[in-house]
């Protein structure tokens, strides 16, 4: 009896093992691709070819909480409804931004740098600040999405708290971006609530410093935020011109730039509803 009970057990963890060694394989192998996606000029392609990526990741999910898929899925879901999503289907852009969130969280809990949805900032090293900045872009964008939504304004205070630990641990990942987030954050927030055009103004400069000058998403959301809470036209106007038509120099970042300036100029188009 022993003999038969053991044999499957056996056959069980070999089957586990197996599975596990799948997973593992598969991660690595999406992982490079996640990263040739940042180099894809092609927004269409990247469009249709990023969804079964994206459901592929989940499955694999379901199977394993691998750190590097749970680090894919948040950048790819978040990614995804930031390109591509806003505009053409609202629902589902929220609806792959929470996804974004869930993931990143359950990264960042596996990483020990959050307990039960509170950060431990000295637990942050550049190591593992990515998991910590997919949750707080995500957040970020949800909130610019749709900023009249109550559920999203109660996040801002623990983004503006991410983004801040951010800035101190690791400010240089993907090219200065969390500088614009933490720009982006004082120039839509109230005054009365801790918003400051000026303190909008000195994050927007860091951010555009460096290689965060050839970053557009930066720009973008420089016109998008600061340049619209001061109500400064000219520089809105000028700025969205400069990332339509500044040549990407990086290939490493072609997609995110590809995609600010395909919202640039959208952006553009609007100017009349913010001036």
């Amino acid at each position: 009896m022993k003999k038969i009970f053991i044999l499957p057990v056996l056959l069980f963890c070999v089957s586990c093992s197996m599975n596990s060694l799948a997973v593992k394989a598969a991660s690595k192998t999406l992982d490079r691709g996640m990263q040739s996606v940042f180099k894809e000029k092609d927004l269409d392609y990247s469009r249709q070819a990023l969804p079964a990526n994206l459901k592929l990741i989940e499955i694999l999910l379901e199977n394993s909480m691998d750190e590097k898929l749970l680090e894919n899925a948040s950048l790819g879901f978040c990614g995804y409804a930031w390109a591509f999503l806003e505009d053409s289907s609202p629902a589902q852009a929220e609806s792959f931004y929470k996804k974004g969130i869930f993931y990143s969280s359950v990264l960042m809990e596996k990483k020990k740098i959050s307990r039960n949805g509170k950060i431990n900032a000295r637990a942050v090293t550049k190591k593992n600040s990515p998991a910590l900045f997919w949750n707080t872009f995500c957040k970020s964008a949800l909130i610019n999405f749709d900023p009249s939504n109550s559920e999203n304004s109660v996040m801002l205070g623990e983004t503006q708290q991410q983004a801040e630990i951010l800035a101190q641990k690791d400010p240089a990942y993907l090219n200065n971006a969390i500088y614009a987030v933490l720009g982006s954050i004082y120039a839509s927030k109230p005054r009365m609530f801790g918003g400051d055009t000026q303190k909008s103004q000195y994050f927007f400069e860091k951010a555009l410093s460096g290689n965060g000058a050839s970053f557009l998403l930066n720009k973008y959301m420089y016109a998008k935020t600061y340049a619209v809470a001061v109500q400064d036209e000219e520089l809105f106007i000028k700025t969205l011109e400069s990332v339509i038509n500044t040549e990407n120099a990086d290939e490493n970042i072609s997609f995110f730039n590809e995609v600010a300036r395909e919202k640039a100029l959208k952006l553009k188009e609007k100017k009349n509803e913010y001036f």
